[in-house]
């Protein structure tokens, strides 16, 4: 088996485009018949090409866009292809519904039912999907402390958690979580991506579709586009989701200088996981940084 996927492997990196789902499917049927793409999950139901793809083939393969309702695959790393001007749109519905800040409609639009980002207000007012507010982001925050963050004693970084949340400072937010419990960061990456897919699918059962499985679609749409955005982040070394706080706005006599440390911690504390792997640091340094850690929790 292990063999077999090599082989797979070695065949869809010659890919000079993307490839659509069905047509790897096919290629998989056709030439390497032995694998069996739709293998049983751990909970015992059948698989999708999708998930054999993230658990088999993810150091070769990328979603990189969609084609009507099929997913676009590309190679890892290969910049040559003309995905992007496709796939950027496709990860920019997340981004747009996860910013109180966005300045775009967000709406669903018939015939096909697909969610669109749109410049201009939506024709029918029914259809729009309300972004995710200040208040909401917040209260993720808050259900998150309350119920994975039992073990912090500290009184002072409770209170901490609770009044920067409620500000919207997600930076200050990270960092006062990352000293207080480190091991928690990527269960609050988890918490927080579930918790606002449950919000953009409480907001589809607002909308009249003509089918369920529309609304399913623009579900698996918005995944989909939250998966392309992480992607996205982690090839280009940027962050999926900014903080709240958009000091674009401000007016410049609010604004006060900071240092280019403070900049760059700030940024860091912003970041995804999967652009922290990514990141090229000083092995010195990490190794300095490790130690002072490692000593502060003996």
């Amino acid at each position: 088996m292990q063999f077999d996927i090599s082989q797979l492997k070695a065949a869809l990196r010659k890919k000079n485009k993307p490839i659509s789902g069905a047509a790897l499917a096919a290629i998989i049927s056709r030439d390497f018949p032995q694998i069996n793409f739709r293998e049983p999950q751990l909970d015992g139901s059948v698989g999708t090409l999708r998930s054999f793809v993230e658990r088999r083939l993810s150091d070769t393969l990328q979603i990189s866009g969609r084609s009507g309702t099929d997913l676009l695959y590309s190679v890892v790393g290969d910049h040559s292809t003309t995905a992007n001007k496709e796939t950027e749109p496709i990860a920019e519905i997340w981004k747009e519904f996860v910013s109180p800040a966005g300045r775009r409609t967000l709406a669903v639009l018939p015939p096909t039912w697909e969610v669109h980002t749109l410049e201009h207000e939506a024709t029918n007012p029914a259809h729009v999907i309300q972004r995710v507010s200040r208040q909401e982001l917040a209260e993720i925050a808050h259900q998150f402390a309350a119920q994975q963050l039992t073990g912090i004693s500290d009184p002072d970084a409770i209170r901490s958690l609770r009044s920067l949340a409620d500000s919207g400072q997600y930076g200050s937010w990270l960092h006062v979580l990352r000293e207080n419990a480190p091991k928690k960061l990527s269960a609050w990456f988890e918490w927080r991506r579930d918790a606002l897919f449950n919000l953009f699918d409480s907001r589809l059962a607002r909308i009249a579709f003509p089918s369920n499985s529309q609304r399913v679609a623009a579900m698996r749409q918005m995944k989909d586009a939250q998966s392309l955005a992480a992607s996205t982040a982690k090839n280009n070394h940027r962050w999926v989701d900014s903080p709240i706080e958009d000091s674009a706005r401000m007016p410049l006599h609010q604004l006060v200088a900071p240092s280019l440390r403070d900049c760059l911690i700030a940024a860091i504390e912003t970041l995804d996981e999967v652009v922290l792997w990514e990141m090229r640091v000083p092995a010195g340094a990490m190794w300095e940084a490790f130690c002072s850690l490692t000593q502060s929790q003996d």
